[in-house]
């Protein structure tokens, strides 16, 4: 599946996504990864919360998801459960972080 094409198939909350954050969660996505759910939370006037939900075929991709996002300055106060770390292959995983 191609990145950019992840989106067209994930509808709630990604039309009040800004394009920059879009691209770079696209950007961020390893080949050996994809998202199957994105939502959008507003937190307030300048703030909001993203859930992540997605399957990753080992946990270097999942891994190497998570430093890329969290190595971006858009992004920030994530928070990764545990059960993410269990496997290590075909992961379904989820966490959420604040734009």
């Amino acid at each position: 599946m191609d990145k950019k094409d992840v989106f067209d198939k994930i509808r709630k909350g990604i039309n009040v996504l800004e394009p920059k954050f879009k691209e770079q969660i696209s950007k961020a996505l390893p080949e050996g990864a994809y998202l199957t759910s994105l939502n959008y939370t507003p937190l307030g006037s300048a703030k909001a919360k993203i859930t992540l939900a997605g399957f990753a075929r080992q946990t270097e991709d999942l891994l190497s998801l998570r430093t890329s996002l969290e190595q971006n300055p858009l992004f920030g106060n994530f928070h990764f459960p545990p059960s993410n770390w269990i496997r290590a292959a075909n992961i379904d995983f989820s966490f959420d972080f604040e734009i």
